[in-house]
């Protein structure tokens, strides 16, 4: 017995032994099976009564089909993602895709339009539907400042910077907080920019240059960031760039743009002028008139530029007569119909020095304002100061020149 205790002599020398081992052993099994969440049923577990550990995690949503005015965009969970085919939500190309540079998969939309925002389905399919815990909406200008460039919606209220502006239709993105990404219903808003913020400084021959950042390749870019209430990734982002609004002035029915807008007619002639416009649905108004549109007129409408334009053609120390006796046989009606009097002769249209004076200026006004239509889509926002202002939508034309030929 020597070195051993009188127990340890016991329990070595014993066939009890084999017993003490096999309850070892027992034991060693028990724990390995409640470690699976093999445990009697109806035992509370940490996933609750019934429910093994494995249940707690569940399965995160990857991926969020997001449709902002009929464009499907699939954002990854982390960032980036891949703007859908029209025709349905196929599963996208590239499944490491990050965000792109550029607008050619993205979503692009004309400025100052009505947007309707939802989210229409979620992978894995099988997900649980998480909930919209918040909504940024961020506006990426090139000098990007997050203290002035983001919107967190909070409590029901903006948090609005100086250089862009988001007005509600309704809800407008509350639409979506705070509810399951399967029960959220359609957010509408506005998002009107600050125009001077659109301009990049750049240094030519050592003095600044503004130079507008769509002439960089850069048009404006927004951000609306969704923030899921699930474990791991949680944030998906929506891209998307706005586009200026614009018309041309047609050559002619199915006839290309011309390069420099002349639109030849003879005397004689009725023509109906054509435009192309890329605006929104809401834009469409458009008006024709006499004369030469700029940014300078306030407000900018056919009125405002005929008016002008003939003020300056009646005076006859600033306008020949040629050009006046031109003028008189020239018809423009607000709908773009042009009649050209078929007594029109180039004799009496001709100036002083000998030349002739048959070409007149003409353009096309989208949305003018002073319109009533475009009285009613007045915008109004409120600062955090308590400030309001009110903005009418951007005009924007085209002008050409009518040349009448023999």
């Amino acid at each position: 017995m020597r070195g051993k205790s009188f127990w340890e002599f016991v329990l070595w020398g014993m066939p009890g032994t084999v017993v003490v081992r096999s309850m070892a052993a027992a034991v060693l099994l028990l724990a390995a099976a409640c470690s699976k969440g093999e445990g009697p049923q109806g035992e509370d577990t940490p996933g609750g009564p019934g429910k093994g550990a494995q249940e707690e995690q569940a399965v995160p949503v990857e991926k969020l089909y997001i449709e902002l005015n009929g464009q499907t965009y699939c954002a990854f969970a982390g960032g980036g993602g891949v703007l859908l085919e029209p025709q349905g939500q196929d599963e996208p190309q590239g499944q490491g895709a990050t965000a792109p540079a550029g607008t050619q998969d993205t979503i692009r939309l004309q400025e100052e339009g009505l947007r309707r925002l939802k989210v229409t389905g979620h992978e894995p399919a099988d997900a649980p539907s998480p909930v919209i815990d918040s909504i940024e909406f961020h506006h990426d200008i090139y000098t990007y400042s997050p203290n002035t460039d983001s919107i967190s919606i909070l409590g029901g209220n903006y948090a609005l910077p100086d250089n862009w502006y988001l007005l509600p239709v309704g809800e407008g993105l509350l639409a979506l907080k705070g509810r399951s990404i399967t029960e959220a219903g359609e957010a509408r808003f506005y998002n009107y920019s600050n125009r001077s913020y659109d301009y990049a400084t750049i240094e030519v021959d050592g003095k600044p240059v503004s130079i507008p950042w769509l002439e960089l390749g850069r048009p404006r870019r927004f951000r609306i960031v969704f923030t899921l209430g699930q474990e791991g990734e949680n944030r998906f982002e929506l891209p998307f760039y706005e586009l200026p609004n614009k018309v041309d002035i047609l050559a002619g029915e199915g006839q290309e743009v011309p390069q420099r807008k002349l639109l030849k007619v003879s005397p004689g002639d009725t023509l109906q002028l054509q435009y192309m416009a890329r605006a929104p649905e809401e834009f469409n108004v458009f008006e024709w008139c006499l004369g030469t549109a700029t940014p300078r007129y306030s407000p900018l409408n056919a009125v405002a530029v005929e008016g002008d334009f003939l003020r300056e053609t009646a005076d006859p120390l600033l306008t020949e007569e040629g050009m006046r006796y031109t003028l008189s046989k020239v018809h423009l009606s607000r709908e773009g119909l042009l009649v050209v009097d078929a007594g029109w002769v180039p004799e009496k249209a001709r100036s002083s020095g000998g030349g002739t004076f048959n070409e007149v200026p003409v353009c096309v006004i989208g949305m003018p304002a002073g319109n009533p239509q475009v009285e009613a889509m007045a915008r109004s926002f409120t600062f955090p100061a308590g400030e309001s202002r009110s903005f009418l939508p951007t005009p924007f034309y085209c002008n050409a020149t009518v040349q009448i030929v023999e």
